[in-house]
């Protein structure tokens, strides 16, 4: 269906970007030494009277120790706690051409991973949405092993219409797994088409990852027609396309959010063509609605979430006139 693809990194880092990592890697490795030396020198000087510290040495080496044991306990959070903490994210978008409101609920990069079971939870939370657009915005797994893990959360999920796409990883690795069969989502490879929902018509289009850039192939213009103009894809890649094609609404993922965010500065790290242009949550270019969900998993080699929570994106879509 998809044949192999290249397989290109996602991480655009600008200058400043790259002098932020190194700035946050360089001040948290010296506060990690600055904390271990700490806890040493505490060691000592209560087990060995001829090393005992004079009370001001000795609050220094207590703050460093605390500092070190927040620094752990952070990892131990971002790796334990926040990628099996769920959130849900609520919006209301006015689309033009809607004739009554519809409920839509868009998740993006589950990577299915036996580390991170949260596939009963995902269900639940979505199903007590009632939704009556369900769409998935590609990356599936982590492991090959994962897929019918995959394919039988996603047929547990309810919803009139359930429509699919494949990420970079689908294309990249699972280019050869059915991962939407008996799943009651429909895939969308490429093109538009019309969806009636309850007898409300909605134009959707979409398009499977691809590498290199193909604005045309991608994303042509819609179709004429009734009801309003949805676009899925994987990224953010084609939000302005999107955009200057007249489409009023474009869902993707891909980002994560970066997965780990430092506070006053936000995501640690951008994905995709668009960098920290679009990380996550609701934009807005002229007409067009951009939708950008962080997802629910974790990058395979990268199994930490900090400040940025897995989230399902709740969107009311009504008529323009509301």
């Amino acid at each position: 269906m998809f044949g192999v693809h290249a397989q290109h990194s996602r991480l655009r880092l600008s200058r400043p970007e790259v002098f932020a990592i190194l700035c946050f890697a360089g001040i948290s490795g010296a506060l990690a030494l600055a904390a271990l030396r700490a806890g040493v020198l505490l060691f000592r000087s209560t087990i060995t009277p001829a090393h005992r510290l004079d009370p001001a040495r000795r609050t220094i080496a207590i703050v460093f120790c605390i500092v070190g044991i927040t620094m752990v306990a952070c990892v131990l959070y971002a790796r334990y706690v926040e990628p099996f903490r769920l959130t849900i994210r609520r919006e209301t978008v006015a689309l033009p051409g809607l004739t009554a409101p519809l409920r839509l609920v868009a998740f993006s990069d589950v990577h299915c991973d036996p580390r991170f079971p949260v596939e009963d939870h995902l269900v639940e939370v979505i199903n007590q949405q009632h939704a009556d657009v369900i769409v998935f915005l590609g990356d599936s797994l982590n492991a090959a092993a994962q897929a019918g893990l995959f394919s039988r959360t996603l047929a547990r999920l309810q919803a009139p219409v359930k429509l699919a796409i494949r990420g970079n990883w689908d294309v990249w690795y699972w280019w050869d797994i059915d991962l939407f069969g008996d799943t009651g989502f429909s895939e969308i490879e490429s093109g538009w088409r019309t969806i009636d929902v309850h007898g409300i018509p909605l134009r959707v289009g979409g398009h499977a990852f691809v590498d290199a850039w193909s604005p045309k192939k991608v994303l042509p213009p819609p179709p004429p027609g009734p009801g309003p103009t949805i676009f899925l894809y994987h990224a953010t890649d084609y939000a302005h396309v999107a955009a200057d094609n007249g489409v009023s609404l474009y869902l993707d993922g891909d980002t994560h959010g970066g997965q780990i965010a430092i506070p006053l500065y936000g995501p640690l790290l951008s994905i995709g063509r668009r960098g920290r242009e679009f990380t996550h949550g609701l934009y807005h270019l002229g007409p067009a609605t951009v939708v950008v969900t962080p997802g629910i998993g974790v990058e395979r080699g990268f199994p930490f979430r900090f400040l940025v929570p897995p989230e399902i994106t709740v969107l009311d879509l009504i008529p323009t006139s509301h």
